[in-house]
């Protein structure tokens, strides 16, 4: 980290020479122990056990590392409310990650991503992945489930590092825009091919890396499996190609089909922020099929007829074209002739469009449409609705009709809504397709009871929505909304608490962020409810009503107020494996309070105000992370107990934390200090 740090001191000194220092400019998206590095938000080594909890008003960022921490879970919308411009890295290697909630990625499908997901303890790539729509690289030492890799349709890149295998890779023939593949320091078992064995040839992979692969034949299924396979290194594999193989592994280097400034890079066409005033021409025989077209930030004010015929798909890729932030003014009918049988995303937000254009009805696989400020033309919509699957509409002023044509919508993304009442049949014709609904940034002056008529929704999520004084924020419908399991409502200053367990009966994950709470109403009853994530609220004590959530696996109230812990403060929670209070003012913790908590893995107490190990942690038989970093803890003869303590002494648990003020590790100073005291017997 020091040498980060070095790095970005030298950067900041070019700013006597009018050169602006990276970080001085951009706002950390993360609290202590977080810090910003050239303008990547740096939360490695730092003994996290959990994803930081992000502020989605600060500048963007385009990293994020979380390297070498104490990360088991990533949760539900672990990143809903990062900042990102277009494109973000997200760096996991090193944690022992056991579990990723399939909604983990949720808020991150409009984003181009790089992941690197190496060195956990998960045995295989988890579902989450499927949630990351333009996941461009992905860095992982697991085998790709085809029921994942048959869905990541924007994958280009797949890094495969110090991996050990005892089978062909198989899954990752499932990827059907693969371009590059790089394979490092892996272990393959005796008889087991480093290449996929695939029933048709993957033929997008242009680009091949096998580095320390330790490889004594070179693998016939090169010219099978990559037939287009324009490089290949074999760099430091001890393996010795003939001038014939490699020949027979490398062909000709496609061009570009559109002139500069635009340029091309793994079947993606890059004209954004080029200053064009339109769409530049195409070749009439592109020699290769892409899969995105970036045209943002440009001036371009009209789509003409016939501009993208030339672009060619595959029938089995989705076609991502980008539109958003030009002048558009004018669309005609014609200008998306030629894409009538691919699937397109296509992205037309922040443009001059007063409504929607006719051309839309020429695609007829279109599954994904954003659009802001634009009124929904019922015969278009009643056009394009069978295929329309996921809809994103922004800045409006009304609510949007037309959605009754929509019959086979699943997520619908409102954003900066500014009316009185969502219309009791503002979802009609979506009661059995909707799963997915959030709305952000909006005020409303009546509770949404329109939702209740939405009979499938699962995931619903409700970021900076105001109502006023007395006005609930879920919906009064006669019967409970069974459906519902996820509820995320971050940053909504709740004045008045809403009716949760009421409404939405069935909840396993609850998130009320940022909510200006202070306390929860002893009626609620969620019996299913596994994660609840009370972080940055004004709560003074652990919440009773927590007794009614028998199920509770995960708690997370960071950056709260909480002075002390006792006996009641998790009474009844036996399920109970990940603690999360991150800056809480805690002085006390008794010595029975987790007494009813067997299932204990994480106890994270980073930033309190403890001046010594709480005793209570004897009672923790299965804990592994104990952190007290931050802590102003004592050592003295008083922590002797720990030196038989058994978690710590058969290497399960890790105990982080410091003594002051000599600065030196709790753990190393129980082995090195404390052989001369007398223990009390632990009883």
């Amino acid at each position: 980290m020091e040498h980060e740090k070095i790095v970005a001191a030298l950067l900041c000194v070019l700013a006597a020479f009018n050169v602006p220092c990276p970080a001085a400019t951009y706002r950390c998206t993360a609290a202590h122990p977080c810090e910003c590095l050239m303008s990547t938000l740096f939360c490695a080594f730092r003994n996290l056990t959990s994803v930081p909890v992000f502020d989605p008003d600060a500048e963007p960022t385009p990293g994020v590392s979380l390297q070498a921490n104490h990360i088991r879970r990533l949760e539900a919308f672990a990143f809903a409310n990062l900042s990102v411009d277009t494109t973000v890295n997200i760096i996991l290697r090193a944690n022992p990650i056991d579990f990723v909630d399939d909604l983990a990625f949720d808020g991150l499908q409009n984003y181009t991503v790089d992941l690197d997901l190496t060195d956990t303890r998960l045995t295989a790539s988890p579902k989450a992945l499927v949630a990351l729509k333009n996941l461009r690289r992905l860095t992982t030492d697991l085998p790709l489930l085809p029921a994942v890799s048959e869905k990541l349709d924007s994958l280009k890149i797949l890094y495969i590092t110090s991996g050990s295998f005892n089978d062909t890779l198989d899954g990752m023939c499932s990827l059907p825009n693969l371009t590059k593949l790089v394979m490092y320091d892996n272990v393959f078992d005796a008889g087991v091919s480093p290449l996929p064995k695939c029933a048709r040839p993957m033929r997008s992979v242009e680009q091949v890396t096998l580095i320390f692969m330790n490889l004594t034949v070179f693998p016939t299924e090169f010219s099978e499996s990559f037939p287009s396979l324009k490089h290949l290194d074999t760099a430091k594999s001890f393996l010795f190609l003939t001038l014939l193989q490699v020949l027979q592994s490398v062909q000709t280097i496609h061009a570009c089909p559109v002139a500069p400034p635009c340029s091309c890079s793994w079947r993606h066409i890059d004209c954004s922020g080029k200053g064009l005033s339109a769409v530049p021409q195409i070749l009439s025989e592109p020699s290769e099929h892409y899969t995105s077209m970036d045209l943002r930030w440009n001036e371009i004010h009209r789509l003409e007829n016939h501009t993208f015929v030339n672009l060619t798909v595959l029938p089995s890729d989705v076609l991502h074209l980008y539109l958003s932030h030009n002048p558009l003014e004018f669309v005609d009918d014609m200008a998306f002739d030629g894409l009538q049988n691919y699937t397109v995303h296509l992205d037309m937000t922040s443009t001059n469009l007063s409504k929607l254009s006719p051309a839309l009805k020429e695609l007829h696989k279109l599954t994904r449409l954003e659009i802001t400020d634009i009124p929904l033309d019922s015969k278009i919509m009643e056009n394009i609705g069978r295929s329309l699957l996921s809809l994103n509409i922004s800045t409006l002023s009304e609510w949007p009709s037309g959605l009754h044509y929509l019959q086979n919508l699943s997520t619908l993304e409102v954003l900066k809504l500014h009316v009185n009442q969502i219309p009791l049949n503002g979802f009609a014709g979506l009661g059995q397709s909707l799963t997915r609904f959030h709305l952000a940034s909006s005020s409303l002056q009546h509770s949404p009871d329109a939702m209740c008529n939405l009979l499938k929704l699962e995931h619903l999520t409700m970021l900076r929505v105001s109502f006023p004084p007395g006005v609930s924020s879920l919906p009064s419908c006669s019967r409970p909304m069974t459906s519902v399991y996820h509820l995320w409502m971050p940053f909504m200053n709740l004045v008045t608490f809403p009716n949760i367990s009421e409404v939405f009966p069935s909840l396993t994950s609850l998130g009320l962020i940022s909510s200006n709470l202070d306390y929860l109403p002893d009626n609620i009853n969620l019996h299913n409810l596994t994660h609840l994530d009370l972080s940055n609220n004004n709560f003074n004590r652990i919440p009773s009503v927590l007794q009614n959530f028998p199920r509770l696996q995960v708690l997370y109230m960071n950056n709260n107020k909480i002075a002390f812990l006792s006996a009641e403060s998790f009474q009844n929670l036996p399920l109970l494996s990940d603690i999360n209070l991150v800056n809480n003012p805690i002085s006390i913790v008794a010595d029975d309070t987790f007494r009813n908590n067997p299932a204990i893995y994480v106890l994270n107490l980073i930033g309190a105000s403890l001046k010594t190990v709480p005793k209570a942690i004897l009672g923790l038989k299965q804990v592994h992370l104990l952190m007290f970093n931050g802590n102003p803890i004592k050592c003295s003869c008083d922590l002797a107990w720990l030196r038989h303590y058994e978690p710590i002494n058969s290497w399960q648990a890790n105990l982080f934390g410091n003594c002051t003020p000599m600065n030196m590790e709790i753990s190393t100073y129980v082995i090195s200090r404390l052989s001369h005291c007398e223990v009390e017997p632990i009883g």
